[in-house]
């Protein structure tokens, strides 16, 4: 059997993403699982302030032989930290505390569309294919949101959590694209523990405000356990894999793979948190998942290009 650094890049980069959304499914798990128990605010803190004590000691020499280089690459670093490690962090720790593991999970498996759509609205002309597939994906995440009363659009009745991972999955996308527009310019370990300090810095005030408010969580062996493996697997090892595989191949194909967290994470909710997966998580899902398919298979694109010009000619 041959070792994993004999394989071809491709394949290493595709590995990577498999295992960062194993980590990052059982993420919206094990948040749920916690409660009420720690601030959203305070773990999000935590989670960055770990990962950075056990990468920077390690990756200190190359951090500072970077530093030029992240300084003149600063102002991208800086919305880089805001979307995916802060903003993307934030939302959905506070949108777990007020909806269920599967419905986020379901919700971020939406963030390819959120990709697709801001390089639509970027200038970038999309096949009609592609935007009904956006348009199917979109209307999946409804589904979800409504628990299947669509009549409750109208009332504007939605349930917050839902709506504040949705905007994690978007803060997540523009963080996939801005990540794009690096490649080659750092190195993805570098990067990250560049993240991953700014991150700490920007979250600083809210985790001093939420001890101040709440003071210090008492979680116990099995919740700081939780926090520590939220910090280290969920942090360092799912962003590294993911950075990796990105500057291998590319931010719309890596987005792609967000579509394994659903299944996973109502998997892990079913068997440790009891979890129903009800008639509308099916309906959405399937969607969501067909819209993508829609959007991004090459198999959808060439049956479009035979079907539009008969349609054309009709």
């Amino acid at each position: 059997m041959p070792a994993l650094p004999s394989l071809r890049p491709a394949t290493r980069a595709v590995l990577m993403l498999v295992a960062s959304i194993g980590f990052w499914s059982s993420n919206v798990v094990i948040v749920r699982a916690m409660g009420d128990a720690i601030s959203p605010w305070l773990l999000s803190w935590l989670r960055w302030v770990i990962a950075l004590a056990v990468a920077l000691p390690l990756l200190w020499p190359a951090v500072r032989a970077a530093w030029p280089r992240l300084y003149a690459n600063r102002r991208p670093l800086l919305w880089l930290a805001f979307s995916g490690f802060v903003a993307n962090t934030v939302f959905l720790y506070v949108g777990l505390s007020d909806t269920t593991a599967t419905n986020a999970a379901a919700l971020l498996s939406l963030t390819p569309a959120w990709i697709m759509l801001a390089v639509c609205l970027s200038g970038t002309r999309l096949m009609p294919v592609q935007l009904a597939g956006l348009a199917l994906s979109i209307a999946g995440s409804l589904v979800i949101v409504t628990q299947g009363r669509l009549a409750s659009l109208l009332a504007l009745d939605f349930n917050r959590g839902d709506i504040f991972v949705i905007i994690s999955g978007m803060a997540w996308a523009a963080y996939t694209l801005l990540l794009r527009r690096l490649r080659g310019h750092l190195h993805p370990m570098v990067l990250m523990v560049a993240l991953m300090a700014i991150s700490v810095v920007m979250l600083l005030p809210v985790a001093i405000g939420s001890l101040w408010l709440e003071g210090l969580p008492t979680l116990g062996l099995s919740g700081w356990t939780a926090v520590m493996y939220v910090g280290i697997c969920l942090s360092l090892l799912a962003y590294a894999f993911y950075n990796r595989a990105v500057s291998e191949l590319g931010g719309a194909r890596a987005g792609a793979f967000m579509n394994l967290m659903p299944g996973l994470a109502a998997l892990e909710s079913a068997i440790f948190l009891g979890e129903a997966f009800l008639v509308y998580h099916l309906a959405g899902m399937a969607l969501i998942l067909g819209g993508l398919w829609l959007a991004s298979s090459r198999q959808a694109a060439r049956f479009a290009a035979r079907c539009l010009p008969r349609l054309h000619s009709t």
